[in-house]
C-alpha cells in the first residue's frame, strides 16, 4: 500500500474533481503539486514546484501514488517514485510517452 498521494496538475478541474472524490471514500493525506501552491486544509497539502525541475524529485513523499495531470513531467521524475516504492499513474500521456517512461523505471536504469 502506499502512504500518501500526490496529484501533480492537481489544482486544475479534474485535480479538484479528484481531490473531492479521495476526501469522500479515502483517508489518505493528499498533496497537489503546482506552480500556484494554494492553501492547505487539515488533509490536503499543496506543494509548490516546478515539475520540470531537478530538486522536485526530493520534495514528493516517499512511497506515494503519484497521479499526473500534466504532460511536463519528466521520465525521469517518474521513474523516480516508483524507485523509491510509489506507484506512478499517468493520465495525460500519449501512448509514446508512456513507452519512453518504461525502461527508466525498471531496476538498474540509469536516470536521463
Amino acid at each position: 500500500m502506499f502512504s500518501s498521494i500526490v496529484l501533480q496538475g492537481g489544482t486544475g478541474d479534474v485535480g479538484r474533481r479528484v481531490v473531492n472524490l479521495l476526501n469522500e471514500h479515502t483517508d489518505y493525506r493528499i498533496y497537489l503539486v503546482s506552480r500556484k501552491g494554494g492553501t492547505d486544509t487539515e488533509r490536503v497539502r499543496h506543494l509548490k514546484m516546478d515539475l520540470g525541475a531537478k530538486e522536485a524529485q526530493d520534495r514528493l513523499p516517499k512511497g506515494a501514488a503519484v497521479v499526473n495531470f500534466t504532460e511536463t513531467t519528466s521520465h525521469a521524475l517518474a521513474a523516480v517514485v516508483v524507485r523509491r516504492g510509489g506507484l506512478f499513474l499517468d493520465t495525460s500521456a500519449s501512448p509514446e510517452h508512456v513507452s519512453a517512461l518504461e525502461p527508466k523505471s525498471r531496476p538498474g536504469s540509469v536516470m536521463g
